[in-house]
């Protein structure tokens, strides 16, 4: 089967496992509002935050070399696998016992137990990762879709559950617990096939990696830091009940874009790494990854800019209300955050994790100078500095990353804007316009919506043609 005809089936199964999970991740937001307190929330999103950032260690950067190294060995990879659950207990252990440490910085007592619980997830990520990037390098994404799909569902399920019955920020924790070993039951039962592991250990048999291995280590670690780092100022300035209307906010903004953004780079991770060593079509696919990527975001997140305030007020209560300028400067910042994922991508696709690492790292400072100094003024403050920042970065992108790795001009990469920002730029127009004549929440919603989705789903018939006809021809890929 063709690489064309494989990438086909891949979007189509990626579409179906996204759009699912998005829309099971909106229901569980918007019920859960109205089951937990805002600080429960809060107290939640810290222990996932201290859980995402202790998670890079797991596997010591080595996963996404099964995915960037086209022929790794059984005994490569079983030590990779032993490698992961190893590190796995230890990461869990050295986390509960920094657990009672952060809760004191916090003054948050309850969140050593929730972190300690969280972590146990820890124990069962290795074989949930190594399975889904074996799955994703033979683009089996219809297994991959099956079981993310199922592992959302049994967490959802768990979680509602457990807050119905009054358990507060721990069902959140259950939840992603559940999540975990459902994930991990499932990937290793459909890749299984691909992977036999046998009781070797043979770190030497790594020996090539260890740069890859280490330079990974250290971007992942610094991205999960610094992509969180909004949140644990937050946390600490403003307070757990602040953490919790932030955090509603930022995972409102984000599930769209957790929806589009890996239709397309899950696929084209795998296929840009397979094409490295041919320039031309390495860029071609990054440049039109990149095109799919932002004509699917940026009027979307345009359309969440206007209907923010019936989004919020109808979907988890007035009480929530004060996310709402929360969510509109976000938007911003998750517009900029499918364009980095991308970067990401090509980044990781040709193993060039140094210049990745030294990005990051330069992220990692000027982080909390853009937003330190605005968390004076609240949780807006601290959002438009992260935003800003994010914006700022946008040219050196360019010079730093994509210019030497894919050698795209800065008229191919930033002529890539012009459409889609005109295209957002039309949405934000047409759906003000549209809710003008209403006066009812739902009624101005249901306009902006049809109106703005009609757009956008227009425009993108026209501009992402390409991926239109692989959508066409998915079903019939396995």
């Amino acid at each position: 089967m063709s690489l064309k005809r494989q990438a086909a089936g891949g979007v189509f199964w990626n579409l179906l496992n996204s759009g699912t999970i998005a829309v099971l991740q909106f229901v569980h937001l918007a019920v859960l509002a109205r089951l937990i307190t805002k600080a429960d929330f809060g107290l939640a999103a810290l222990a996932a935050v201290v859980a995402a950032f202790a998670r890079v260690w797991v596997d010591l950067g080595l996963g996404n070399a099964i995915v960037q190294r086209q022929q790794l060995t059984r005994d490569q990879l079983s030590t990779i696998l032993w490698i992961g659950v190893g590190m796995g207990g230890l990461v869990w252990l050295v986390m509960s016992a920094l657990a009672p440490w952060i809760a004191r910085y916090y003054e948050e007592p309850g969140l050593a137990g929730l972190i300690a619980l969280v972590g146990a997830g820890f124990l069962l990520f290795p074989v949930a990762n190594q399975y889904l990037l074996l799955l994703m390098k033979e683009l089996r994404f219809r297994s991959i879709a099956i079981a993310e799909i199922l592992a959302k569902l049994a967490s959802v399920g768990v979680t509602l559950a457990l807050a119905a019955a009054g358990h507060g920020p721990w069902s959140i924790a259950w939840g992603m617990l559940v999540s975990e070993f459902m994930r991990a039951v499932l990937m290793c039962a459909f890749g299984l096939d691909l992977l036999r592991p046998v009781w070797t250990f043979q770190p030497r048999a790594l020996s090539d990696l260890k740069s890859f291995g280490m330079f990974q280590l250290g971007t992942r670690m610094i991205q999960s830091f610094v992509q969180d780092l909004d949140v644990l100022i937050v946390g600490k300035v403003i307070g757990r009940e602040g953490v919790g209307i932030y955090s509603y906010a930022k995972q409102l903004v984000l599930a769209p874009i957790l929806m589009i953004v890996p239709i397309v780079t899950q696929v084209s991770f795998p296929t840009m790494a397979r094409v490295q060593a041919e320039p031309e079509r390495f860029r071609g696919l990054f440049l039109r990854s990149l095109r799919t990527v932002i004509y699917l975001v940026f009027p979307v997140c345009a359309l969440l800019m206007v209907t923010a305030d019936e989004v919020v007020i109808l979907c988890f209560g007035r009480a929530w209300g004060a996310t709402l300028l929360i969510v509109q400067i976000l938007a911003i910042f998750a517009a900029l955050r499918a364009v980095a994922t991308l970067l990401g991508v090509m980044m990781n696709a040709c193993g060039r994790m140094r210049r990745q690492f030294f990005w990051n790292l330069a992220q990692l400072i000027l982080a909390p100078l853009a937003m330190v100094p605005m968390a004076d003024r609240g949780l807006t403050g601290v959002a438009w500095g992260w935003t800003g920042l994010q914006l700022a970065l946008v040219l050196p992108g360019w010079l730093a990353l994509v210019r030497p790795v894919c050698g795209a001009t800065v008229r191919e990469y930033f002529g890539l804007f012009i459409g889609p920002l005109a295209l957002s730029a039309l949405v934000v127009v047409a759906g003000y316009a549209a809710q003008m004549p209403f006066a009812g929440h739902l009624a101005r919603l249901a306009a902006a919506g049809v109106v703005g989705g009609a757009i956008t789903l227009a425009a993108n018939a026209w501009a992402n043609r390409d991926l239109v006809d692989l959508l066409k021809r998915g079903p019939k890929v396995a």
